[in-house]
């Protein structure tokens, strides 16, 4: 009976295979880490972004609300000149009628605050506006004046509204950017316009 000696060729892999194979594997390996750190950077810019929209609304509407309830006939006064131009101003008195109480929106550069005071002449009734506790998003700026009529002559019927709305530089903490810069921050300003009433 005859026998047949089998040999088994095994397969192997040079040093060289390897190397390369290690370089592509740490270079996909590499390439998927950077691609995650993007889409996590992306994720939270958008979150913040929404956030800082989203009370950005907030702000607009309920400064919007107020001043529609202004009585034109009772007037509007405004103070606090914003320098170097003085042609917008940080604080606008109102009243919903002639004869009623004095009512005010004042915004506080030093501690960006927005204030309503239903009754200027009782203390200690002012209301914040916004999100002062708020990690991310913060009123960096509110301004009114009155709008133009043809002439140049004020009209004050019409309140014009500049507000600015930031993070701060919140959503690139993280990313070793320089939060003080605003460069580095998520910024939304409106400027519109608030008719007031008739009466």
């Amino acid at each position: 009976m005859m026998r047949y000696k089998m040999t088994k060729k095994m397969a192997s892999f040079t040093l060289t295979e390897l190397l390369i194979a290690s370089a592509i594997s740490a270079i996909v390996s590499a390439a998927l880490m950077i691609l995650l750190s993007i889409m996590a950077r992306e994720y939270r810019l958008g979150i913040v972004r929404q956030r800082v929209f989203e009370n950005a609304d907030r702000v607009q509407d309920h400064i919007t609300d107020l001043l529609q309830s202004a009585s034109k006939g009772a007037g509007v006064l405004l103070s606090d000149p914003i320098p170097p131009s003085n042609a917008f101003y940080h604080r606008i008195i109102f009243r919903i009628g002639v004869g009623t109480a004095n009512q005010e929106l004042r915004y506080n550069p030093t501690n960006k605050v927005l204030t309503y005071d239903p009754n200027i002449s009782v203390n200690g009734n002012e209301i914040t506006i916004g999100f002062k506790s708020d990690p991310i998003a913060k009123i960096n700026d509110v301004q009114f004046r009155a709008a133009m009529q043809t002439g140049g002559l004020p009209d004050s019927s019409i309140i014009l509204v500049n507000v600015t709305v930031s993070d701060n530089g919140y959503a690139m903490t993280p990313y070793r950017k320089n939060p003080s810069d605003p460069v580095n921050w998520i910024t939304n300003t409106r400027s519109f316009a608030v008719n007031l009433r008739r009466n």
